[in-house]
C-alpha cells in the first residue's frame, strides 16, 4: 500500500492478526530484487508464471532505470504502459530475499515459483 493514508489499513489488518511490513519503491529497496529478477531468474528460466497474458504484457512494457552507482529499479514513468504487476513481483521477491528462517532466507530454502 502507498504510505499515504496507510495507518487506517495497517490498523484494519493488525486487528486480523496480520503484520504489515514497509517496502519502498526507490533504488534502496528495489535494486537487489530487480537485479535478481532481470539478471538471474528470467535468463535462467526459473521463474514460472504459467504464461499469464497480463504479466507477460506488463513485462513487455518494462523499462529499468539505473542510478550512477549501478542500482536498478523498474521505471513507471519511462515505461510505455502499465508495469504494476512486475513492480509487485519485484517487491515480493525483495521480501522473500530478506525473510529469515532458521535455515536462511525463505528464498534460499523455498525458491521462487509462480504457477
Amino acid at each position: 500500500a502507498d504510505r499515504w493514508n496507510l495507518e487506517y489499513l495497517r490498523q484494519r489488518v493488525a486487528a486480523e492478526g496480520i503484520e504489515m511490513v514497509g517496502f519502498g519503491q526507490g533504488f534502496l529497496s528495489m535494486s537487489e530484487p530487480t537485479k535478481e529478477l532481470i539478471e538471474k531468474l528470467l535468463p535462467e528460466g526459473v521463474l514460472a508464471h504459467g504464461g499469464h497474458p497480463v504479466l507477460r504484457w506488463m513485462a513487455s512494457n518494462l523499462t529499468v532505470s539505473e542510478d550512477p552507482a549501478g542500482n536498478k529499479k523498474p521505471d513507471k514513468k519511462r515505461s510505455n504502459e502499465k508495469i504494476d504487476g512486475i513492480v509487485s513481483l519485484v517487491m515480493a521477491l525483495g521480501r522473500a530475499m530478506v525473510t529469515e528462517t532458521a535455515s536462511g532466507t525463505r528464498y534460499d530454502t523455498e525458491g521462487v515459483q509462480w504457477l
